[in-house]
């Protein structure tokens, strides 16, 4: 699990601001990114218009900010 998840701590690390949070949305991005990549979905995206986005969910709130 840490190796999943070392791409987005590198990332997340230079960024200022809560380390957690930063990872949390980097790894919403990686996640999205590889998605994309997928052969099934880009035909679907290419054929239907299927949207792939990434989104972060706030527990306190009930909102979700588009991250990717």
């Amino acid at each position: 699990m840490v190796d999943a998840l070392r791409p987005a701590y590198r990332a997340a690390k230079p960024l200022a601001g809560d380390l957690v949070d930063n990872m949390i949305r980097a790894q919403i991005q990686l996640t999205v990114c590889r998605l994309k990549r997928d052969p099934l979905l880009r035909r679907l995206v290419a054929q239907s218009g299927l949207l792939i986005v990434g989104g972060y969910y706030h527990l306190r709130s009930g909102t979700v900010d588009i991250v990717a």
